[in-house]
Order: C-alpha cells, then sequence, then structure tokens
C-alpha cells in the first residue's frame, strides 16, 4: 500500500525500489533507499529529509531545542544527554501513533527538526505526543543526577517544506525556528517548573487549538509576541502543569513523641499535682477534672 509520503511499508511490501519481501526486510530495503539520499552524518538517528521522489509537501512540523544546564557539562555528558533525548523522542512519537521511522529527522545540534508525515493530524501533536514525551521526561528525570535532566522546548507548525538530497527547507522552518528561539517563550520556560515547554504558531491556534478538541485546552495557551527577521509575529505557548521531579519528596508530619516511663509512685504523685493546685481547684485544662470535694479527699 502507497501512503502519502510515496513508499510502500506495510507489511513489508515493496519499497520505493520494487522490492519485495518479509517485515524486516522491507524496512531495511526501505533505509538503504534512503540512505543514499542521505548527508553523511554520525550523530544518530538522523536520516534523509523527506520522501524519495518529493519536492514539496504541506505537512506538520516540529522543533525540539534541549534547554541547557545550569552548570557547564562535559561533551561526554553532553552527547549521552542527547542520545538519551532521542530515545525520549522516539518512544513517544512511536507510543503516539506518529511513527518516528515514518518521520523526516534533521539533527542541528541541540535543536531537532522533524517533519511529520501529512496525514497525521496535528491535533495529535498537541495531545497525545506531549503527554507520551511528558511521561518519558518524568521517568527519565527522577533517575537521574541534576547535571542529566533533560528539559525541552518544543515548537510546532504546519507549512509547506521543500525536500532534497541535503536537507529539507522552506519559510515554514524558518518560522519554525523563531518561534523555538523567541525571547518571551525562552524566558518563560527558564523560569517555569515544567520539564516540556510549548509554542504553537498562531495559524496553527487560530485553525485548531481554539476549537478545542480532543483533550486540548485553549484556555492554557498564552499569547506571545515573536520577532522575525521580516514582521512581527506571534505565537502561543503552553507549558504544560509541572510534575513531581526527583528532587521532589512528599513530605509526611513527624509523630507524636511518646511520652518517657515514670514508676508508679512518681506517676501518680504527678497526677495528684496536675489534679490539684492547692485550693482545691483542678488545674486548667485537665481532663480528669471532678469534684474539688473528690480531689480533696484523694489526697
Amino acid at each position: 500500500m502507497t501512503n502519502v509520503w510515496g513508499t510502500h511499508t506495510q507489511f513489508g511490501a515493496s519499497t520505493a525500489h520494487g522490492h519485495r519481501g518479509h517485515a524486516g526486510g522491507g524496512r531495511q530495503d526501505l533505509q538503504q533507499g534512503w540512505g543514499r539520499l542521505q548527508p553523511r552524518c554520525s550523530e544518530p538517528p538522523r536520516r534523509v529529509a523527506g520522501p524519495p521522489h518529493a519536492k514539496s509537501l504541506f505537512c506538520p512540523v516540529i522543533a525540539i531545542g534541549m534547554q541547557q544546564p545550569d552548570r557547564p557539562a562535559g561533551d561526554d555528558i553532553l552527547l549521552q544527554v542527547r542520545q538519551k533525548m532521542y530515545e525520549l523522542l522516539e518512544a513517544a512519537f512511536d507510543e503516539a501513533g506518529v511513527g518516528w521511522m515514518d518521520c523526516a529527522c534533521e539533527g542541528r545540534g541541540d535543536v531537532v527538526v522533524i517533519a511529520v508525515p501529512p496525514e497525521i493530524p496535528p491535533e495529535v501533536l498537541l495531545d497525545e505526543l506531549i503527554n507520551r514525551l511528558r511521561a518519558g521526561l518524568r521517568l527519565h528525570n527522577k533517575l537521574s543526577s541534576e547535571v542529566a535532566r533533560i528539559r525541552l522546548r518544543m515548537a510546532v507548525h504546519v507549512g509547506h517544506c521543500t525536500f532534497s538530497a541535503m536537507g529539507m527547507t522552506g519559510y515554514a522552518l524558518s518560522w519554525l525556528t523563531a518561534l523555538l528561539d523567541a525571547p518571551a517563550f525562552v524566558r518563560e520556560f527558564a523560569e517555569a517548573l515544567t520539564d516540556l515547554g510549548l509554542v504553537a504558531s498562531d495559524y496553527l491556534y487560530d485553525e485548531l487549538i481554539q476549537h478545542g478538541p480532543g483533550l486540548i485546552d485553549p484556555t492554557a495557551y498564552d499569547h506571545i509576541a515573536v520577532p522575525g527577521t521580516r514582521t512581527q509575529g506571534s505565537a502561543w505557548v503552553h507549558f504544560p502543569a509541572p510534575l513531581p521531579g526527583p528532587s521532589r519528596q512528599v513530605r509526611r508530619p513527624a509523630p507524636d513523641p511518646m511520652p518517657a516511663a515514670t514508676p508508679a509512685g512518681a506517676q501518680e504523685v504527678a497526677l495528684c499535682g496536675s489534679r490539684n493546685r492547692g485550693d482545691g481547684r483542678p488545674a486548667p485544662g485537665d481532663r480528669h477534672s471532678r469534684d474539688p470535694a473528690q480531689v480533696t479527699e484523694t489526697v
């Protein structure tokens, strides 16, 4: 079955080169076909930008940037953290039904630009994908030290993308980068407690978000200004509610200390002293208060 990207991938059917085989072989042939168009790069899992035989497509695009830690970390740590970021993205895309291997991905340092197949509804990216990614970030950060913590900024837009053997380009991608680096978005995310911040284009908000499909809540988005190279634009930011991290602990009240044990005779004297202040009246707040005559008779 041919999908909108111009390839045959279902059940390992014939690929773009017409081969047929089992499911694993079909995917392998597809990767080999795309690999000839892919620029040589040692950063996994970067693949060819766009499907074969396609020049321009109108599709959802995503840019994800990793927040730098407060204190400098070594290159070996940054490499491991970035690798983990790719693993979290792949798992979130697959669990959300988007399909990481079906997307076009370009790694640009600490930023990943992703073109999503046109048949994927944009609301899936703003609902299911975000929830899956938040869950993965929460688990990772629970098990990691502060230097290995991952916080992500995510920009979502829809527009025309042009694909070639050297990568993908287009004004939609340029505007996507401007959204991700918008000063208001970067500043608010740095002050937020959440591990994931989202910025959506004004076009996406007008066409989709404001109508509130699925679990999308338009009131959770705030309007910001986005400076551009050509014109001044705007966008909408959303910071999901923060989830408990590794530094947060549930504090329970300490139990009341047990009274020290005293001898029986001393306990009786103390009891009598607390019940009788010397004038025959019980002490204030004494829960064993009795008639003064009874207290005098006891003593």
